[in-house]
């Protein structure tokens, strides 16, 4: 089934849930975050589905939040968080990382049980850059870092496929061309495998992981904090010269 920017197939049990706005590099409009839900929840309901590949079409697998759209609408608030964010999607999950995955496609990456990159890949927490700060703070992501790194990683460091797989982020690293046929031959394997087991495994390390989260007044403080800033004339500014091609002027408001 096709969703108006997300593509949804299965095949034997593997099913692929691949973002199809390539013309904005599969940015996060409004729109294709309705179509992701409703794409997770598919894959959910379907009993002969037991693994996912997670991809996106182009030369992009996300690239974070649509700036032109935000800007235009002045919106406050980021896209609505999906299936995948919130736990709801308990099969495991292969990321097919192709191209950009900056800000929130970073973190959906970082959400996949198990992934996969292109050579070409390029991994970035962006949202610095917009006069924010990253969600990855109460994802865990923080226990998978060094202080240094998390810190550094915040900070908008740009990461290469290579560097992303030295870190310990990625589970391998294939030519461009190769992508699609790594990620079936491991979803592949995981079909082969008893699937309520698979499954239980997946929600068992991610029942682990969450509990050495940070807790729920941290969270709290990240939501508020994401909330004021987005509020600044610096934030507005962050967009506007993203979308006038111009380096930003930032005066601290």
């Amino acid at each position: 089934m096709n969703y108006q920017f997300v593509d949804y197939e299965r095949d034997g049990h593997i099913a692929i849930i691949r973002m199809n706005r390539p013309e904005r590099l599969n940015s996060q409009s409004n729109d294709m975050v309705r179509d992701i839900n409703a794409a997770w929840r598919q894959f959910m309901g379907d009993d002969d589905a037991w693994v996912a590949i997670y991809t996106g079409t182009g030369r992009s697998f996300c690239s974070g939040m649509d700036i032109k759209e935000a800007a235009a609408r002045g919106e406050k608030r980021l896209p609505a968080r999906t299936p995948l964010d919130n736990g709801e999607v308990t099969k495991p999950v292969i990321g097919a990382i192709n191209g950009f995955a900056l800000g929130g496609g970073f973190l959906w990456t970082m959400l996949c049980d198990l992934r996969i990159a292109a050579e070409s890949a390029t991994f970035q927490i962006a949202e610095v850059l917009r006069n924010r700060i990253p969600t990855f703070l109460v994802r865990g992501l923080v226990d998978v870092f060094p202080h240094c790194q998390a810190v550094e990683l915040g900070l908008g460091k740009k990461l290469s496929a290579q560097h992303a797989l030295e870190m310990g982020l990625l589970n391998k690293v294939v030519p461009d061309s190769e992508l699609m046929a790594a990620a079936r031959q491991m979803a592949e394997e995981i079909s082969e495998l008893p699937p309520l087991a698979a499954k239980a495994v997946v929600e068992g390390v991610r029942k682990l992981r969450k509990a050495r989260m940070v807790g729920p007044d941290v969270e709290a403080w990240i939501a508020a904090t994401i909330d004021s800033l987005m509020s600044t004339e610096d934030y507005k500014e962050s967009l506007d010269s993203f979308l006038e091609k111009r380096k930003p002027v930032y005066k601290g408001r």
